[in-house]
């Protein structure tokens, strides 16, 4: 067992040390419109010109790292409107209320 160990480390080992290194990345680069839809279509529902922009102002890791982590999203914007919403502060007795009442 001890040899079957080593001789797949090893030849892991060579495995990985023949693989090149993989090519610089273009972090430097501004993404073209295909690699935008492209990740667009695979990361959301699919492109529409607002996310296209936003993508593309943000650079795609940093598109890509909120989709994936969508908790680090604020909710500021959705609270202030929820708070409009007074339906969200009634009891249930103040629903079956308003129902007997139209």
């Amino acid at each position: 067992m001890l040899k079957i160990c080593l001789l797949s480390l090893a030849v892991l080992s060579v495995a990985c040390a023949a693989n090149p290194r993989p090519a610089a990345s273009n972090a430097g680069k501004p993404a073209d419109e295909r690699t935008i839809i492209h990740l667009l279509s695979r990361s959301t529902f699919g492109p529409r010109a607002s996310d296209i922009d936003r993508a593309r102002a943000m650079g795609i890791a940093a598109f890509l790292d909120e989709q994936l982590h969508p908790e680090r999203i604020s909710d500021w914007a959705l609270d202030q409107r929820l708070l409009e919403l007074k339906a969200l502060e009634m009891a249930r007795a103040g629903f079956s209320q308003i129902s007997i009442s139209r």
